[in-house]
């Protein structure tokens, strides 16, 4: 199918089975910058310059100069799988003592994901993705909210479909199992057939900051986006493979990965102590799981800080409506959890917190066998 309307006009964009795009054989423009990650890489790319990992380098140092956020609306449709994903490619885990490799590919696919970033009239914008599971509860029945707004709104049911039926995204992206590219694309068509409002303002923080969260909005009304196990699954694929996007060879299947299957203990991860969690680990509760970023160790070694990423039903820092895609710094001390929402995105522990708060669940940490 040809679309009328919107980006996916052109058959290069159609797939074969389990791959997303075909290759682009077009070679990206780079333009490092001054920005905060033009910066990082510069000083990546001055190090490995006359190495073979170079150009996957180049192929991920898209930074938008003007805004320092990733152009990621303009890479994905280009991506493709690495020939040479040394880089990227998770070896044995290492000690997280500062900012490990591992911590380093985490937080560079978490600022892909967790602040989706939208190419908008030339402006960069980034989405927070709402939290969709595809099941219903009793406090909130998810499925049959997302499932109710679909068919009482003909135009993005139609598009749904149309993308569907395409082969441009998979079932999974209506499931709670959506993928970067999915939710890219999602997007891109439902602006250009109107189907999510533009902000009056037209220029401005207040233009972009409307417009992201009427981005969101649509999303989590009408159930696009990723569950728990959705996110971690995709990545611990990356963390193998170094490549966002969901092929049919990734170890993990997100139709058929449910938390509990990521836990330490179960087959393929090895049950860790938390005296001995490294960024890379899983964490795992009843129902739910999170991947671990990045460790630290206070002075006295008497202390472990550890920052994760998840998404999550649970509103960040307590406010309403903050689902989604987050992370948060816990610590471990004299045996017991605590975590704060305190400097959640940033890259220190907040050490002298008063707001730690004590976490009296079960969890469990385990390691996936095939990093370690």
């Amino acid at each position: 199918m040809i679309f009328s309307k919107g980006i996916l006009k052109d058959k290069k964009h159609k797939s074969s089975a389990g791959k997303r795009y075909k290759k682009s054989k077009t070679k990206p423009q780079h333009a490092y910058g001054n920005s905060k990650d033009g910066k990082l890489m510069n000083m990546m790319n001055h190090s490995i310059k006359n190495s073979k990992e170079s150009k996957m380098m180049k192929m991920m140092s898209h930074a938008d100069t003007s805004t320092g956020a990733w152009d990621f609306l303009n890479l994905m449709p280009k991506m493709q799988p690495l020939e040479d994903a040394t880089l990227f490619k998770a070896g044995p885990l290492k000690s997280s003592v500062g900012v490990s490799p591992t911590a380093t590919k985490l937080a560079a696919f978490y600022e892909q994901f967790g602040q989706l970033p939208m190419n908008i009239n030339g402006e960069t914008i980034n989405v927070n993705l709402p939290y969709h599971i595809n099941s219903d509860s009793d406090e909130n029945p998810r499925k049959t909210i997302a499932e109710t707004n679909r068919a009482n709104n003909r135009d993005v049911s139609d598009l749904l479909s149309e993308l569907r039926s395409g082969d441009h995204i998979t079932v999974n992206a209506l499931n709670g199992k959506a993928s970067p590219d999915e939710l890219t694309l999602i997007l891109k068509e439902a602006i250009e057939r109107g189907l999510i409002e533009e902000p009056i303002s037209d220029e401005g923080a207040s233009y972009m900051e409307e417009y992201s969260k009427n981005m969101r909005g649509f999303l989590d009304k009408y159930g696009l986006s990723v569950d728990c196990s959705g996110y971690v699954a995709q990545v611990l694929n990356y963390l193998m493979d170094g490549n966002v996007q969901v092929e049919e060879d990734d170890f993990f299947n997100l139709d058929n990965t449910p938390s509990g299957a990521l836990k330490g203990g179960q087959a393929n991860f090895t049950a860790i102590e938390p005296e001995g969690i490294l960024a890379g680990d899983t964490m795992h509760l009843s129902g739910h799981i999170r991947i671990i970023e990045r460790v630290e160790y206070a002075p006295n070694n008497n202390t472990i800080y550890f920052q994760t990423q998840e998404s999550t039903a649970a509103e960040f820092g307590n406010i309403p409506g903050a689902d989604g895609l987050i992370r948060r710094w816990w610590k471990y001390e004299n045996g017991q959890l605590f975590y704060t929402w305190t400097n959640a995105n940033q890259q220190v522990a907040p050490q002298s917190d008063e707001n730690w708060e004590p976490d009296t669940k079960t969890n469990t940490f385990g390691r996936f066998d095939e990093l370690s």
